[in-house]
């Protein structure tokens, strides 16, 4: 609606406000229009001036100007009271000629020269009496002229009655101006609803308020029965109270959350205790606040309660371990060796990593899973040793787990990632055995007995040499084997020390359970035949497999994994061609059977027990690709550029990572500027 105040003008009611100052306005214009004015006072006004100057001449030529204004008025107030146009010309037919006969002028002088003929020295002489006399009969004759200028003003004006009826005319006849009063008037009506519901609204409001009141003089009560308590208790000492309620709960916290991960990694189970701990906590607070004795104290016996709430849950967890136990899945433990192949052993004397995935590789037997690393070593090596070497030669191989394990438990596969605690970072996880050359002897580099005793000292009481510290990485990951040479190099005089490596030996022993009877694995992969400088290396064609495994899951990508129940058959078919790739035939890594037929039938038995791994090898009849292809279109351009960029600066223990982007010579596990610099070297060049 808005305001229509002095000081404010808005809204609707500022708008009507301008509406009816304009009609009162145009009220007092129309009460004499303007051609009636304009005819009157050509009419009248010569006259009516004639009239008031003839009338002022008595008291001189100056009181005929006087006289001449006043008629002048008159003569106006004649115009606006009279409302017969025509008899008012017919009777002033000669005003023009009355009107041209008066000299203003003439009369104008007279006045001036009787103020400017005063002469002081006769004014001394005569007396200021006279002279006085004279001057009031001239004002005299002014004063008169003036008034009767001030009456005619008087009578020019209008009565408030007239303007109003003239007003109420016109508002009769404006439709904009009758609209805005319908609208007022709606307003006003809403603007009557809106009141009523507002003081409803304020009677609650009134209500709540009286509620709140009492709520506030009951909690100010108390408040002062609680201060008048806590009047005994130092303040330090309830912050360092509540502190240690805040640091007990966050350690309850993490060691419960330690627990679970722990539990879940060891046993592949979700974990089965409740992970609120807040209910713990508050359980423990509530014992150890109502059974203190008289000086606040704990009794011994109610502390030794305190633990029951927190270890029952540990008892509960330990019943599910061992029931797990009694059930048959027990863990067994085995070592196992491998021996590297020339090309390995080739590669590493080019100190280029050599990367190994064990089980892929097919060295555990495929009724184990669960298979967990305990411990690598060099159990021989083969070193052979040319050239000055100084006073001392060491040859420290290292075999660096990713820091990411893949475990397979009945009918799932697992991914868990090994990750620091504060950073997030991959934990380092390796193996090291160092060979010196000088003394032909190879020892295992282990963890310090000081950082064992350090941790069993935090974690136990008493020694437990058997007891696990460190979690069992997944076997089934990719092992980078490196070595570092290190020589006496101060001590050499030509300095041209070299240890080839001839044979090396790994042992590995791991953990693992047997299979269970009521499931069989099958891994379908691809592999070239032969390897060639300047193959592609993602050979991943599309398998069709004609029946779903236990998970619902049938055809697969190049190399993966379906679990089925026993005595199942099924039927994998390889494509014809992948590319320039060429299907040669099927070959089943247990048995060494081969067939050249692309669909390959696989029947799985109870006994003897089979686990078949079976894959597919191509033969690559297109040109060699160029190292830096790394989209495979035959040229390397802008498109090998960007997935180049977005490997940039990573590493074998990021997601990100792809061993292909890695073409440094030799590779150094990091996508950096020698990367760049062969891409460089290759830029626009086609395949061969």
């Amino acid at each position: 609606i808005g305001c229509a105040d002095e000081g404010a003008c808005s809204g609707l009611l500022c708008e009507l406000k301008r509406k009816e100052e304009a009609r009162m306005r145009r009220a007092q214009s129309d009460a004499y229009p303007w051609w009636k004015v304009a005819g009157r006072t050509i009419a009248t006004i010569g006259n009516s001036t004639i009239t008031g100057a003839g009338a002022g001449a008595a008291a001189g030529g100056y009181g005929a100007a006087a006289g001449a204004v006043a008629g002048f008025v008159v003569g106006e107030i004649d115009v606006f009271t009279d409302e017969s146009l025509t008899t008012g010309a017919s009777l002033r037919t000669d005003v023009a000629a009355q009107f041209s006969q008066i000299d203003f002028g003439q009369a104008t002088d007279q006045w001036s020269s009787q103020f400017g003929s005063i002469n002081l020295a006769g004014l001394q002489a005569g007396g200021a009496e006279g002279y006085l006399d004279s001057l009031s009969d001239s004002a005299g004759a002014i004063a008169k002229g003036l008034q009767d200028v001030k009456n005619a003003l008087r009578t020019t004006s209008l009565s408030d009655k007239d303007v109003e009826e003239k007003l109420d005319a016109i508002k009769a006849k404006d439709p904009a101006f009758n609209k805005l009063i319908d609208e007022v008037v709606a307003l006003n009506v809403e603007k009557e609803a809106f009141n009523q519901q507002l003081a409803a609204a304020m009677q609650q409001i009134a209500e709540l308020s009286n509620a709140m009141t009492n709520n506030v003089l009951a909690i100010d009560a108390m408040n002062q029965d609680a201060s008048e308590l806590s009047r005994g208790f130092n303040p330090r000492v309830m912050m360092y109270i509540k502190d240690m309620e805040t640091r007990a709960l966050a350690r309850l916290r993490k060691y419960h959350y330690y627990m679970a991960k722990a539990y879940e990694y060891r046993l592949l189970q979700t974990y089965t205790q409740d992970l609120n701990v807040q209910a713990i906590m508050d359980q423990i607070i509530s014992m150890a606040s109502s059974d203190t004795g008289t000086e606040g104290i704990l009794p011994p016996d109610k502390f030794d309660a305190l633990k029951v709430v927190y270890e029952n849950q540990l008892k509960n967890l330990a019943e599910d371990i061992l029931n797990d136990f009694l059930n048959g899945h027990t863990e067994r433990n085995v070592t196992t060796y491998y021996t590297l192949t020339e090309d390995e052993c080739a590669q590493l004397n080019a100190q280029t990593p050599l990367t190994i995935n064990f089980f892929a590789r097919g060295l555990f037997p495929s009724s184990r899973e669960n298979i967990r690393i305990v411990n690598m070593r060099v159990s021989d090596i083969d070193v052979s040793v040319s050239g000055d070497c100084g006073s001392f030669a060491q040859l420290i191989m290292s075999m660096q787990h990713p820091s990411v394990s893949r475990i397979q438990w009945k009918d799932n596969i697992y991914v868990f990632r090994h990750l620091a605690q504060d950073t997030k970072e991959p934990l380092d996880i390796k193996w090291e055995s160092e060979y010196n050359a000088v003394t032909d002897v190879t020892q295992d580099v282990g963890v310090s007995a000081s950082q064992q005793s350090l941790l069993w000292s935090l974690l136990a009481t008493g020694s437990r040499p058997n007891a696990l510290i460190y979690s069992r990485p997944g076997a089934w990951a990719d092992i980078s084997i490196t070595r570092t040479d290190n020589w006496d190099w101060d001590g050499c005089l030509d300095c041209d020390c070299r240890m080839d490596i001839e044979s090396l030996t790994l042992e590995l022993s791991y953990d693992y359970f047997d299979k269970e009877d009521t499931f069989r694995t099958l891994r379908v992969a691809a592999e070239p035949k032969a390897l060639s400088p300047g193959w592609p290396g993602n050979l991943a064609p599309s398998f069709q497999v004609d029946t779903l495994d236990v998970s619902g899951r049938k055809d697969g990508t190049g190399d993966f994994y379906r679990i089925y129940p026993p005595t199942s058959m099924v039927q994998v078919t390889a494509p014809a061609t992948f590319g320039y790739w060429r299907f040669d035939r099927w070959i089943n890594k247990q048995t060494g059977i081969t067939t050249s037929d692309p669909t390959r039938t696989i029947t799985f038995t109870s006994t003897p027990r089979n686990d078949p791994s079976v894959y597919a090898q191509y033969i690559y009849e297109g040109p060699i690709l160029n190292v830096a292809d790394f989209n495979l279109d035959y040229g390397v351009d802008f498109t090998d550029f960007h997935s180049l960029a977005a490997a940039w600066m990573t590493t074998p223990y990021d997601e990100e990572w792809d061993s292909a982007y890695d073409i440094s010579t030799p590779a150094d596990d990091v996508i950096d500027f020698f990367d760049l610099q062969v891409f460089c070297e290759n830029w626009l060049e086609d395949a061969l």
